[in-house]
């Protein structure tokens, strides 16, 4: 797990249902959000382990910030066993945020519900979790 003064892992997402796949952690800047890359085939389950943690998931690159795209969905702290299938698609960045104060357009984005995070160790990144390539600079 990373937690220091500067990041912190905050969760992970897997490209099969149910968690059965290599999974990509989720990190948070501490600061301000950041735009984080995201480089799977996509997504259909998602672990946010800290509360009060708020993640949008964008299929552009850079969260929006040329196309003034809004996130396609966001998820709190909790499990989602399986994205709803309209959802399952190719995002390409990320960025996780505290929940207090953190507004979404309903209109264009989706809250993707969550179940209370498992306490089951074995079901928990069942398979050895696969790192992302997340430049250092980032956090910096």
């Amino acid at each position: 797990m990373i937690d220091n003064a500067v990041a912190r892992d905050v969760g992970a997402v897997f490209e099969a249902p149910g968690f059965q796949s290599s999974a990509a952690f989720l990190m948070m800047h501490k600061a301000s959000p950041v735009c984080m890359p995201l480089a799977l085939s996509g997504i259909q389950s998602i672990q946010i382990c800290v509360e009060d943690i708020d993640c949008d998931f964008f299929k552009s690159g850079d969260c929006g910030a040329d196309t003034g795209d809004k996130a396609v969905f966001t998820v709190g702290c909790g499990d989602v066993r399986e994205v709803p299938s309209q959802l399952v698609a190719n995002y390409q960045s990320y960025k996780c945020q505290l929940a207090a104060g953190h507004i979404i357009n309903a209109a264009v984005t989706v809250r993707i519900p969550t179940t209370p995070h498992v306490s089951d160790p074995s079901d928990d990144l069942r398979v050895r979790p696969r790192m992302q390539n997340t430049p250092s600079f980032a956090f910096e």
